[in-house]
């Protein structure tokens, strides 16, 4: 059979009709399939790769197109004058491509899933060991903590030298904390357990609990707003503080065994609570505890 009859305009494609040669990510379901026919008699649909078979489907289903070149002058008069043999090449060429085409159909359609609309799969978790812990708890005794910043010792109302090491927020003593000059962002705590345990919460005092007669300092300070908890692989998660709530502020988590450092990261602080008083510009943290299963 001549080349010819397999063999696209040297043109680009036409309106509305995407190069075979591309490929398109993602699902097309809501894409208008590209025109099989021709705008008027004068324009012949062609392929933009030399004998490829391209299978379109329309609101009327599947059908093969097949590149063939424009007949004109001496050409055309050369189809007349064997006017059968033309219909014989046309004929063997639609039946090769319904054949082909409806092969390539039904392996899209087989396969279609997979290749034409992949889809992430996230399953909704059912597992309890993904939902956070529900039951009894109690603190771990016996956590060690330092710090990446400490604020200097400072002389109390008493006259006592007051000092502010990260020891205090695991000494279950709210009125000792850990201190640091400035709002504290970025700054960490890292909590060491005496051995390998299983977490199942946290929980912390976000500001200095320390009532002095009839003065509340928790107000005067920065509170923490947001901390990072990061365990020992590097998996993290945040915990937010309620402003002007004193007591420990706990979140559960799924259970899991801990082997090494806790660090804990101040991500956001309030403003402090006395403006234009330079010793009030620091964030305090008076206790943090880890709990396991009681």
């Amino acid at each position: 059979m001549p080349d010819e009859w397999f063999r696209p305009d040297e043109e680009e494609s036409g309106p509305g009709e995407p190069c075979p040669a591309e490929s398109v990510e993602g699902p097309q379901e809501n894409e208008n399939p590209p025109s099989r026919h021709a705008d008027s008699e004068e324009t012949p649909i062609s392929s933009t790769t030399s004998g490829t078979i391209r299978v379109l489907t329309d609101d009327t289903g599947p059908s093969v197109v097949v590149g063939h070149a424009r007949a004109t002058g001496a050409s055309a008069s050369s189809h007349h004058r064997h006017f059968p043999i033309w219909i014989l090449g046309v004929a063997a060429a639609l039946v090769v491509g319904l054949v082909l085409g409806t092969f390539i159909t039904q392996s899209r359609d087989s396969t279609g899933a997979a290749q034409i609309a992949p889809r992430a799969l996230v399953p909704a978790s059912t597992s309890t060991a993904d939902m956070p812990y529900q039951g009894k708890v109690k603190a771990i005794g016996g956590v060690k903590a330092t710090a990446s910043c400490v604020s200097d010792p400072a002389v109390g109302s008493r006259h006592e030298l007051v000092r502010y090491d990260a020891k205090y927020v695991v000494d279950d003593k709210p009125e000792t904390a850990w201190r640091c000059n400035g709002s504290g962002e970025g700054q960490q705590i890292t909590l060491t357990l005496p051995h390998p345990s299983r977490i199942v919460g946290v929980g912390m005092i976000n500001g200095y609990a320390k009532v002095f007669g009839n003065v509340d300092l928790y107000p005067q300070y920065r509170r923490v707003r947001t901390v990072r908890w990061t365990m020992p692989d590097g998996t993290w998660f945040n915990q937010d503080f309620t402003d002007d709530d004193q007591d420990l502020q706990k979140v559960m988590i799924a259970p899991r065994t801990v082997k090494g450092d806790i660090t804990l990261t101040i991500i956001a602080s309030t403003q402090p609570g006395s403006l234009g008083e330079p010793t009030r510009d620091s964030v305090l943290i008076s206790s943090v505890q880890l709990y396991e299963e009681s």
